[in-house]
C-alpha cells in the first residue's frame, strides 16, 4: 500500500512538472492586427506626425544667424490664425531673446531687441490637425547669436 501511494504520488508530480514546464514553453499567440488601414486613419497618423514634428522644432538659436520659436493657434480660419501667430510669435520671440544678455541692457538696448524679434516672418505652417495650427517663425540676421549675446547693450 506504501507503495502505492509513493508511486501515486510520484506520478502526480511528475505530472505537474511536465504540465508545468509545457505551460512554461508554450508562447502567447497575439491577434493578428489587420493591415488594411483605411485613408483616414492613415490621414490621421501623418497629421498627428506632423503636429509632433512642430512640437518637437527647436527654439532659440538654431544657428549663429537664424532664430526661431513656434507657436499654435486654436483659430480655424486660416487668415485669424496666422494673424494671432504672428503677434504671438513676435512676443514669444521678444521674451526669449531678453534672457540671453548677461547683463542688464538699456532701454535703447530693449527698444532694439523690440525690432530685431519684430522683423521675423513665418517661415513654416502646419494643416488644420487636432484643433490648431502650427507656426515656426524665424529671425534672419548675420551674427544674430553674436549680437544679442555680447554686443547689445
Amino acid at each position: 500500500m506504501k507503495a502505492m501511494h509513493k508511486l501515486v504520488i510520484f506520478l502526480l508530480s511528475s505530472y505537474s512538472i511536465i504540465i508545468t514546464l509545457n505551460c512554461a514553453n508554450d508562447k502567447v499567440e497575439t491577434p493578428k492586427v489587420n493591415d488594411s488601414t483605411s485613408v483616414v486613419e492613415e490621414a490621421t497618423k501623418t497629421e498627428t506626425v506632423l503636429e509632433n514634428e512642430f512640437e518637437k522644432y527647436p527654439e532659440g538659436f538654431i544657428d549663429s544667424n537664424t532664430f526661431q520659436v513656434v507657436v499654435s493657434s486654436l483659430k480655424e480660419d486660416i487668415s485669424t490664425a496666422s494673424t494671432e501667430a504672428l503677434s504671438v510669435a513676435k512676443k514669444k520671440s521678444l521674451q526669449i531673446l531678453l534672457t540671453y544678455p548677461k547683463v542688464n541692457i538699456t532701454p535703447d538696448g530693449r527698444k532694439e531687441l523690440k525690432e530685431i524679434s519684430e522683423s521675423g516672418k513665418v517661415v513654416k505652417t502646419s494643416a488644420y490637425t487636432d484643433s490648431r495650427m502650427y507656426f515656426v517663425y524665424q529671425i534672419s540676421r548675420p551674427n544674430l547669436e553674436a549680437y544679442v549675446k555680447k554686443q547689445l547693450k
